[in-house]
């Protein structure tokens, strides 16, 4: 049941159907979109299971291959997406103040990073 709820969580954000998936990824040469947006529902589902805090590989791939297809709604998806998830995780973990700032605001970061660049790019794209 966990399964399904965390495919349509992944659907919703990401539209497999809307992407091409004959794009490459930087960090792997012969994964496609739909293996890293698998690989971002196993490290969910292994967030779930374990309760360790999700790690970020998969959503910055997925990230990656939205901005080559200048596809920037999904890559601002994706981004937000992984925030909120790690957000849940030190929510539900009570992490310290400290512990936050050493733990999870490193692993966001470039998620953040890549959401303000993903929004600036897609409104000069829609002022063209």
């Amino acid at each position: 049941m966990a399964t399904n709820k965390l495919n349509t969580i992944i659907r919703k954000v990401i539209p497999i159907k809307d992407i091409p998936t004959d794009t490459q990824s930087l960090l792997d040469d012969k994964a496609d979109i739909k293996t890293v947006v698998d690989g971002c529902r196993d490290e969910i589902q292994k967030s779930v299971d374990t309760g360790i805090m999700p790690a970020p590989k998969y959503f910055e791939q997925v990230a990656v291959l939205s901005r080559k297809e200048k596809n920037y709604e999904n890559e601002i998806a994706i981004c937000d997406m992984y925030i909120r998830l790690v957000k849940k995780y030190a929510s539900e973990n009570k992490l310290s103040r400290q512990e936050f700032t050493d733990t999870v605001l490193p692993e966001c970061a470039p998620l953040y990073k890549r959401m303000h660049n993903a929004k600036s790019m897609m409104s000069k794209d829609q002022a063209k």
